[in-house]
């Protein structure tokens, strides 16, 4: 698709507004739906005092119900399920709390990404280190050694993600507004409370095997769904000066086609909405695809070249 024929903005505001209309019931009972089974989870492993192999199913079955607040979380940051700034803001904090993340420094960053994905110039927050293949070629023998295992499945999927949330969210940053420093230090603060009454209630090896668990399992399925989310041959790159912001947001991510059962009412009547005749009804292949399999993580160093994509 060409920037010439998409539609108007004024269009792509207007077009998917049906799909876009607030249910406060249903968010609700949205959030419910796991800030309910999260803590319920807890307090049966502080019933039944389980067998250190327990403890890790309990730990799977918490890393499943995070996945699922992870999705809320991101659209409170969007200001998606309450018309209410106040109430968004209010459950972000929270959810944020049980997810290790501060609400207005991941919001800042998310919006970030979501304003420069795709731009050659502009990259960094919220995505996957990308390199040219022009950058590559060009790089030491160190900066390719150290891009090729920043791409390594261990450490993209399995090592990293546990770190970002146990240390890359906890400190202030240069250029933190007031209100992204206070949302830093209460998350913090929230971190030492709850923690320390689970641990003990539950019992630190329970706490410590469960909790484990769940940095490990959920860290390594959310990393998974950023990474096939925009990282694919056919995804959308350009220098800032041939960016399109449009283009960006229908060529430079993927849709992941998954089983009915697993997807939502509000997905699933999303999807019938297309900007445009010629615009995709799926931006980007699925992971289960064969294009999307050849930019797994499994295949090492890759990188971006105008030969391949954008």
């Amino acid at each position: 698709m060409a920037a010439s024929t998409l539609p108007r903005r004024a269009t792509w505001k207007r077009d998917p507004a049906p799909y876009l209309r607030i249910d406060r019931r249903r968010s609700l009972g949205q959030i419910a739906s796991v800030v309910v089974p999260y803590p319920a989870l807890w307090g049966l492993a502080a019933l039944v005092q389980p067998a250190p192999w327990l403890a890790v199913v309990f730990g799977v079955v918490g890393a499943a119900i995070l996945i699922r607040m992870y999705s809320f979380f991101h659209d409170l940051t969007h200001n998606a399920l309450f018309r209410s700034r106040a109430a968004n803001v209010r459950w972000g904090y929270l959810l944020g709390f049980l997810l290790w993340t501060p609400y207005r420094w991941w919001q800042r960053q998310h919006s970030l990404h979501h304003a420069n994905n795709g731009n050659l110039d502009k990259r960094g927050p919220g995505e996957v280190r990308t390199m040219t293949m022009a950058e590559y070629r060009s790089a030491s023998h160190l900066g390719r050694l150290g891009y090729r295992l920043y791409r390594n499945p261990v450490l993209l999927l399995g090592v990293g993600p546990s770190l970002v949330f146990l240390f890359e969210r906890r400190f202030p940053r240069r250029g933190m507004t007031g209100r992204m420093l206070f949302s830093v230090v209460l998350t913090n603060l929230a971190l030492v409370v709850w923690p320390v009454g689970l641990g003990v209630l539950a019992g630190w090896q329970t706490f410590l095997i469960m909790q484990g668990t769940m940095l490990v399992v959920a860290g390594a399925v959310g990393a998974w769904m950023l990474y096939i989310q925009h990282q694919y041959e056919e995804t959308y790159y350009q220098a800032g000066g041939d960016w399109n912001f449009e283009l960006a947001a229908l060529q430079g991510s993927s849709f992941l086609a998954c089983a009915a059962r697993m997807r939502s009412r509000r997905c699933s009547r999303a999807r019938r909405w297309s900007p445009s005749p010629a615009a995709p009804t799926r931006c980007g292949p699925s992971c289960g695809t064969r294009s999307a399999a050849r930019s797994c993580p499994s295949h090492g160093a890759a990188c971006w070249s105008p030969r391949r994509g954008g």
